[in-house]
């Protein structure tokens, strides 16, 4: 049990440290606590000072979260003989601290220490009244004002001093003083504990009354027929002339229900003035009691702007009223307005029991009123809520991530772009030309490697001809002798043997044409202009070669791209297309190109089934060579969207397999 327990109203161990220390909140259940408190100290003082002839007490309280540590309680026995300056009041002050201190340490466990929870000290007063200048003394005795819970606080009683004894104390009973005070102090406990069971039991009261008023009110077949019930019997329990609810309607508390009456006429000027005072309070979003206490007009934290209140009590009155807000989840959904005769005005001790009922009152009526609309108010409501979640102050991050997500997918959606093709691209040569050995035979000589230039008719490799030049001479001079031959038989007149010599002649004149057509062929020479791309022949000099092996490959300077294009995306590729391509060694550059020739027939390159697309390169450069890959980009017809784009894969696969 400790101090702090004594000043809740709301649950069984609460914070109300600001009671004590008068530095809480503007609650009035915690200034009545603070002076019964301050009742009970006193009195407890009196009789500890009239017990052990003290003529003066003080009470020091602990430091604790809401409070400050200091005298709470000075209490004053006999003015006349009491001499308490601002010196003894401080000495007092930190021999209270000690007590406290020590007795926090014994609590601890720290055994060492001589005297506690106790203390007993002299005290020399300023001033001189004594024989002989001889300045008067007491004995300041102090006890721990302890609990079950904690060490709050320390009683200090001051004793004056006769004869170096202690008054109406007896030689030797020091001792018996301190536990005198210490007994008294114990009541302080006692008081707590009485405390907190008023609390509680006021709490079991007001709870009681509240949910007996929402039992009543649960009759009510909508939330109309509810306010009435709610205001009939706030109006019977609370002796109020008229109780009057109302509920927030697009920013702003319309009434709903008035005590006495069925049927509201919004334009009336009585119910006008009710929903500006309902205004006034929920603007203020605090509960307003006119007229004003006049204490509350010396505290700033009490003072609250009562124009409307004011206005409908002048009108329709003279009355005394409080407004109170209604909450559901801590947000502002109604006000309860009670007024009563201005002779009769609502005392503070009933805002306790009317706060609790307007905290079950808001979500009651807030409930019934949702459960009470149709289809299209539940939609239009539905969708005022989400503007006002989309456009509120919460959760700023997620709405502007969701934010910049509508206005990429708007763009993605409405923002035309132009239709292209994307596909893999691969550099040639416009022009190339494989060389291959005219004839079987072996390889004499080689004149160029890969990287030469080379011209047209330029002498590349050099064929064995050596049996060929024998093959040629042979087969000379047997044309000779057959020519011999047929002479012969024709100055016989032998012409059968003519014929015959005849044809052996022509065959052997063909075999050394052929001969010879190879003899010219063994140099072999280059067929365009260009550069050798491939055939690095020196390690094949004097090899057997043959015309199904190729030697070497010449290109010439100029490059074109082929495109790899999509079977899906074929029939979006036309001649004269335009576009760009960019290779990997300079994937930062782009070079624009044109279609020149689109090839008929899908080919199957790297598993993938497409078409090959040459085209011309508009921009010729320099660092372009043939054998270069990367990526192309070509206009398609018409135009297209990002999400489009996206999709467009996505949806001809399920167009492709999703049909029958």
């Amino acid at each position: 049990m400790s101090v702090e327990e004594t000043r809740s109203s709301e649950s069984a161990k609460p914070d109300a440290s600001g009671a004590l220390t008068g530095t809480g909140g503007p609650s009035a259940d915690s200034d009545q606590s603070q002076s019964e408190l301050d009742q009970f100290f006193h009195q407890m003082l009196e009789l500890q000072c009239r017990l052990v002839g003290g003529i003066a007490a003080v009470v020091v309280l602990a430091p604790g979260q809401a409070r400050r540590g200091g005298i709470a309680v000075v209490h004053v026995q006999d003015e006349q003989r009491a001499n308490l300056s601002q010196s003894i009041l401080q000495h007092l002050e930190r021999l209270g601290c000690d007590i406290i201190t020590n007795a926090t340490q014994e609590r601890a466990g720290d055994r060492s220490l001589v005297h506690p929870g106790s203390r007993i000290e002299r005290i020399e007063t300023e001033g001189g009244s004594g024989l002989y200048g001889q300045q008067p003394a007491m004995i300041a005795m102090g006890c721990a004002l302890e609990t079950q819970d904690t060490v709050e606080g320390a009683v200090i009683v001051l004793v004056p001093m006769v004869k170096g004894q202690p008054s109406s104390i007896g030689s030797g009973s020091s001792t018996q003083a301190i536990q005198t005070i210490a007994l008294i102090s114990a009541r302080f406990e006692g008081y707590l504990w009485q405390q907190q069971c008023l609390k509680m039991g006021e709490q079991r009261a007001r709870l009681r009354e509240t949910l007996e008023l929402l039992d009543a009110a649960q009759r009510g077949e909508d939330a109309a027929a509810m306010g009435s019930l709610l205001c009939h019997e706030l109006q019977r329990r609370f002796g109020s002339s008229r109780v009057s609810i109302g509920l927030l309607r697009r920013d702003r508390v319309r009434l709903v229900s008035v005590s006495g009456s069925e049927n509201i006429d919004p334009n009336a000027e009585a119910v006008e003035s009710i929903e500006d005072a309902m205004e006034e309070c929920a603007s203020q979003d605090t509960e307003i009691l006119f007229p004003v206490p006049v204490e509350h007009d010396h505290d700033p934290a009490l003072r609250r702007v009562t124009r409307a209140h004011a206005k409908l009590s002048s009108r329709f009155g003279p009355a005394a009223m409080v407004s109170l807000p209604l909450r559901v989840d801590g947000d502002l959904v109604g006000v309860v307005l009670l007024e009563r005769d201005a002779t009769d005005p609502f005392p503070e001790g009933a805002l306790p029991l009317l706060r609790l009922m307007a905290e079950f009152i808001g979500p009651a009526m807030w409930t019934r009123r949702l459960a009470d609309r149709g289809v299209l108010r539940v939609m239009r409501d539905r969708t005022i809520e989400l503007g006002q979640k989309l456009v509120g102050p919460r959760h700023t991050g997620a709405k502007l991530i969701a934010l910049t997500v509508l206005i990429v997918f708007v763009l993605l959606v409405f923002v035309p772009l132009p239709a292209r093709v994307k596909a893999s691209v691969d550099l040639r040569a416009r022009t190339s030309r494989t060389i291959v050995p005219p004839y079987a035979g072996y390889l004499e000589q080689v004149l160029v490697r890969p990287g030469d230039e080379v011209h047209k008719g330029q002498v590349l490799a050099k064929m064995v001809d050596r049996e060929l030049k024998l093959s040629m001479l042979e087969l000379e001079a047997k044309i000779s002798s057959l020519m011999v031959q047929q002479d012969e038989a024709q100055r016989k007149n032998e012409l059968a043997n003519v014929r015959k010599a005849q044809a052996l002649i022509n065959e052997a004149t063909a075999n050394l044409a052929l001969v010879q057509d190879r003899f010219e062929r063994a140099s072999i020479v280059s067929p365009i202009d260009g550069h050798v791309a491939r055939g690095d022949l020196e390690s094949f000099i004097g090899a057997s070669v043959d015309p199904t092996r190729p030697l070497m490959e010449i290109i010439d300077d100029q490059v074109i791209a082929v495109v790899h294009v999509d079977e899906r995306d074929a029939s979006r590729v036309l001649v004269d297309s335009q576009g760009a391509i960019s290779v990997k060694a300079r994937p930062g550059q782009r070079v624009p190109i044109v279609i020149s020739r689109v090839n008929p027939v899908a080919q199957v390159v790297d598993g993938e089934n497409v078409y090959l697309v040459e085209a011309i390169i508009l921009e010729p450069v320099s660092w372009l060579a043939p054998g270069m890959t990367g990526s192309a980009k070509i206009r398609a017809k018409g135009w297209t969207t990002g999400l489009a784009r996206i999709f467009r894969p996505i949806v001809d696969e399920v167009r492709l397999n999703m049909w029958w």
